[in-house]
């Protein structure tokens, strides 16, 4: 960047900013292009609780088809049979909802995602 235009962007920063005493505020400067970058290698890490409510609602409703039904020999298959594949797929989407809680309770914050943006606005 060429100096006056940073020295001129700084004057009109401070003439445009109003000051109050006994608070500091952190001004950052990024450019386009490293925002996109940081943005796409973060915001991918934030976990969807919309994803998670899914997987619970799955789970419950095979949980509650397992408790409730009575199952029926049906195209030639066993009750037992039936039994047996709802009571797996039951406890696979409770796996499924554990490791989707695991990485919900491990996501990133906004605040990491700011941090990042300030260490690539530093580079």
């Amino acid at each position: 960047m060429d100096l006056p235009k940073i020295m001129n962007m700084h004057e009109t920063l401070v003439r445009k900013t109003k000051l109050t005493i006994n608070t500091d505020q952190e001004v950052i400067l990024i450019t386009r292009d490293r925002i996109d970058l940081t943005l796409r290698d973060n915001v991918p890490k934030l976990a969807d609780l919309g994803a998670l409510l899914s997987k619970a609602g799955i789970f419950l409703a095979l949980l509650l088809g397992v408790v409730t039904t009575e199952s029926k020999d049906i195209g030639g298959i066993q009750k037992e049979t039936w039994d047996a594949v709802f009571l797996i797929a039951t406890v696979l989407s409770l796996a499924w909802l554990i490791i989707g809680l695991v990485k919900y309770l491990r996501r990133k914050k906004i605040s990491d995602i700011v941090d990042a943006l300030v260490k690539a606005s530093e580079k």
